[in-house]
């Protein structure tokens, strides 16, 4: 029998194979689908994207001429950029080309002067450029703490671009940001406070949505997020023609923070002038200082800290809340509790200190904090509880209108986000007034482009109460301006392995983040759904890195495509560098499973084209591996 396998084909032969190919392409689709039924549907179509974009059959000596054609990786893939070179007037880092086709004012004297009352000038962030400049003149690496709204995000890296400005100098900035909803949205923030376009000097880039600076012969700044800077630096390793990197929220530690803060401190730092910038309200500071190194970071000099001058926020918990609402969990009905999905499996908390004897003895008088305490459920979300919160903010904002109103409900997922919203209006006794008095905002990546302005926009109607329910990405970088009560569930939701989330406790520094988001132009609240003791002695500071969550093989096949080395010598010295390494264990124990799998070359220790291959698929290593083989057996098929 003959082997049928696909090419791509040209125009001409289109016409001839489009109904055929448009056949066999519905076909393998659905058993692709059928096949892969617990992958999401996105990975469904990823799949299929990179195995039928082209259907013409050819013969096996046809096959054979092609492969010896694409059989070198060196002809697929060009060499990445492994020299820095400083900021020039006629090099775009971002697109990485040169525009020598232009004349360039290097006197400056063309650019107007920054406005000197515009949007975010009185922001705290703004006190502290002069320091901050001393600081970067003096070490390559400064680390900048401040609260949650101070301006860090926005004002920082406009302060530097400034400073460079007035001294005739050209400078570009990359600005990481741990969720696209946060580059995309500061980016424009920027963008609006200087009345700056799409020609600016001001850009953002995450995952299939870019917008260039449009100028950067003055120099520019780009927002991205963590894994689109990764991406460009496997292509422009040393980040050629950057001479600022700004790594915000850098206490989130995801893996693709720890990843960056690793290649800072074994590559940036030594091979190239680029300049680095830590940012966050929660980090933990010796943390840093230790990892780096005391000559590389000083407390009196790299150590720049934002004065806060945000309202008092007030902290209300659950015991608190029971008493506000005059309600006991003794007198509930078993139809009381509603579930909206994002349970836990356990109660336990991550940090599950023992909590003292007399935090939690309790007399009469602590009936409510004793019940709170010691008889709620804290595994399911407090539907109920947070129901009857907003009817108390209701009937405040009635009697006794604040200054702003608004209110931020953090919750695991989406999917408990629109059961939360489609009870309170569709199933709630007090359904009615929930459609009359509130407007519920939605607030999730997957809904962000759609409600972003809604969010950010003022509420001038008194008539109605706007309530924002969304998930950690309200955490950082994104500010409601009109913001007075924020009510925390202290869970959310965390990557396991590459395509499963769990709901977890979230960390005390996650929970102060949340609450930071009040308190900006006026007082505000903080309902904390969790026991006091529970809160100071069962939540861990920081929640664990996600290295430490992940299956190594998925990570070790992750850094792999980074390029910098291989598998044998390079990924376990990597791994040790890092700010909380894996075991070496752990380490050499994925490096087996990946040269057994054929994704590690057993002599160069460099990926293969399966590895490559492997690396593309949205899912874990052997979940990949599975979908490769069964679409090879479709293709042979």
């Amino acid at each position: 029998m003959t082997r049928i396998c696909y090419k791509e084909v040209d125009d001409t032969q289109h016409d001839a194979t489009c109904s055929a190919s448009t056949l066999v392409l519905s076909q393998k689709t659905q058993i692709l689908t059928s096949l892969f039924y617990e992958v999401d549907l996105a990975v469904v179509c990823a799949i299929s994207r990179l195995s039928f974009n082209s259907l013409s059959p050819m013969t096996e000596s046809t096959r054979e001429d092609i492969s010896a054609t694409t059989s070198s990786p060196a002809s697929e893939e060009s060499e990445p950029v492994n020299t820095w070179q400083p900021p020039s007037p006629s090099f775009d880092p971002w697109r990485g080309a040169r525009r020598s086709h232009r004349r360039h004012d290097k006197s400056f004297r063309h650019l107007p002067a920054p406005p000197k009352n515009r949007a975010g000038a009185d922001l705290p962030a703004y006190r502290v450029k002069e320091k901050l400049i001393e600081a970067l003149n003096a070490r390559n690496v400064v680390l900048v703490t401040g609260a949650t709204g101070s301006g860090k995000t926005t004002q920082i890296p406009q302060m530097i671009l400034d400073d460079a400005r007035s001294k005739g100098k050209v400078v570009n900035i990359a600005v990481t940001q741990p969720r696209q909803v946060a580059a995309i949205s500061v980016a424009q923030r920027v963008r609006t406070e200087r009345k700056w376009d799409t020609t600016g000097p001001v850009g953002y880039s995450v995952r299939n949505n870019t917008s260039l600076p449009g100028s950067v012969e003055s120099g520019s700044i780009l927002y991205c997020t963590e894994g689109t800077l990764l991406a460009r630096m496997s292509e422009n390793t040393l980040l050629s023609g950057v001479s600022h990197l700004i790594l915000d929220e850098v206490h989130e530690r995801t893996k693709e923070m720890d990843v960056l803060l690793t290649l800072v401190k074994t590559s940036l730092l030594k091979d190239t002038g680029i300049k680095v910038i830590l940012m966050s309200a929660t980090a933990n500071v010796r943390q840093f200082m230790s990892y780096f190194g005391h000559k590389l970071i000083q407390k009196e000099v790299n150590l720049v800290a934002i004065p806060d001058t945000n309202y008092e926020v007030k902290d209300y918990y659950l015991e608190d809340v029971f008493q506000i609402l005059d309600w006991a969990p003794d007198d509930k009905d078993e139809d009381e509790f509603v579930d909206i999905g994002d349970s836990m499996r356990s109660e336990r908390m991550p940090c599950e200190e023992k909590i003292p004897e007399t935090k939690l003895d309790r007399n009469a008088d602590d009936y409510w904090a004793k019940a709170a305490a010691e008889e709620f459920d804290l595994t399911v979300l407090p539907t109920r509880v947070m129901e009857e919160l907003l009817l108390y903010i209701e009937a405040q904002e009635s009697y006794h209108p604040s200054e702003g109103g608004a209110v931020l409900i953090f919750l695991p997922g989406l999917g408990s986000i629109n059961k939360f919203i489609h009870y309170l209006t569709e199933v709630s006794s007090e359904q009615a007034l929930f459609k009359r008095r509130f407007n519920f905002i939605p607030l999730h990546s997957k809904t962000a482009e759609q409600y972003t302005n809604d969010v950010f926009k003022v509420n001038t109607d008194r008539r109605k109460i706007k309530c924002v329910i969304g998930t950690n990405i309200a955490e950082t970088s994104l500010t409601v301006p009109d913001l007075t009560y924020v009510i925390d569930c202290c869970k959310q939701k965390v990557k396991t392995t590459p395509t499963r989330l769990e709901v977890c406790w979230t960390g005390r520094s996650n929970c102060i983040q949340r609450r930071g988001r009040a308190g900006r132009t006026h007082e505000g609240l903080c309902f904390h759904l969790v026991p006091k003791a529970r809160f100071k002695y069962g939540l861990a500071m920081n929640p664990d890195p996600e290295m430490t969550r992940m299956p190594m093989i998925d990570i070790a096949l992750n850094l792999l495509t980074l390029g910098r080395g291989d598998a044998l010598k390079w990924l376990p010295s990597f791994c040790k560098a890092m700010p909380d390494p894996p075991k070496q264990e752990a380490v050499r124990l994925a490096v087996s499973q990946l040269l057994s799998v054929g994704a590690v070359d057993k002599i160069s220790g460099l990926l293969t084209e399966l590895g490559r291959t492997l690396s593309r698929f949205p899912v874990g290593v052997y979940t990949a591996l599975g979908s490769h083989c069964q679409l090879d057996s479709l293709r042979l098929g």
